[in-house]
């Protein structure tokens, strides 16, 4: 019987992170499902820990040369697939035995695309007494101008959707520009075809946190820059935009670029945890400038 479920994993330079990802695919309760692994241009053991699961799981393992981020892994994986739905899984993250037949079962009742919570993990932070969510808000019939409006609320490691419906909706972007928010355009072009958007109320995977890169700030920059061209009237910019350019400029260090950009917003406008964060990156940047 050929797979229900391709598993998507883009890859690089994770051999360690990817086997317990693996080893978690082996523990899932439903069992109809391949696992498409594409390598973004590893030099360390992944094809080594790939082949510790070949007897166990059915893997197809892709290797192509290196794009940087993992859209493109993802698109050639996505054309590989067989499965009738894709899953999306990053090699840093990993699943509770339930995922699958839970993602499924919230399918069967009318959904398109289905997704839930994820526990943030961190290397050395094991106890459950120190856990939270990455938490998701249920999408209404207007997902496309929620997700314009809000942001998004979609984990990628959550997200169970169907191929031909994926597919159509053109896959992941791979165009510079969106190298920090690639997710979040593809489930806006995907909004875009009205589908039926699913939450499931449980946290059923692992979402680990690890430093960002020194170019993340210039990425989310161009990003959010690109995007508001795209989508937004220049008087309309959600605050959750805003946020993101006082944040990126705090995080370059650019203390005055900062100050300015804080003294463009209504303060008020922000959700009480963002006010917040926003006076403790005012106050250092005063004291920093």
């Amino acid at each position: 019987m050929p797979p229900l479920i391709s598993v998507i994993i883009p890859t690089y330079n994770r051999a360690d992170l990817l086997r317990e990802a693996l080893q978690s695919l082996t523990k899932q309760t439903f069992r109809n499902f391949e696992v498409i692994i594409s390598d973004d241009g590893s030099l360390d053991s992944t094809k080594e820990v790939v082949e510790e699961f070949s007897s166990i799981l059915n893997i197809q393992y892709i290797y192509q040369e290196n794009f940087g981020r993992a859209s493109r892994p993802r698109n050639i994986a996505i054309k590989n697939a067989i499965g009738q739905y894709l899953a999306f899984l990053d090699s840093d993250d990993w699943w509770v035995p339930e995922k699958l037949e839970s993602s499924l079962k919230a399918l069967s009742f009318g959904g398109d695309i289905v997704y839930h919570d994820l526990i943030i993990f961190r290397d050395g932070l094991r106890s459950k007494f120190l856990q939270y969510k990455v938490r998701t808000m249920e999408l209404p019939d207007d997902a496309y101008g929620y997700l314009l409006q809000y942001g998004n609320t979609l984990n990628t490691s959550s997200v169970v959707v169907k191929k031909e419906l994926f597919l159509r909706s053109g896959m992941f972007p791979e165009d510079q520009e969106f190298a920090y928010g690639e997710d979040y355009v593809a489930w806006l072009n995907l909004a875009k075809l009205k589908p039926r958007f699913k939450r499931i109320d449980a946290a059923l995977g692992y979402y680990r946190v690890g430093q960002e890169s020194a170019s993340m700030p210039i990425n989310k920059l161009i990003f959010y820059s690109h995007l508001t061209k795209l989508f937004y009237a220049h008087n309309n910019i959600p605050a959750w935009i805003k946020y993101g350019i006082i944040r990126a400029h705090y995080q370059k260090r650019d203390w005055k670029e900062c100050l300015k950009q804080i003294s463009y917003v209504n303060i008020f406008k922000f959700k009480p945890y963002d006010i917040f964060k926003i006076t403790i990156m005012y106050l250092v940047s005063i004291i920093k400038k």
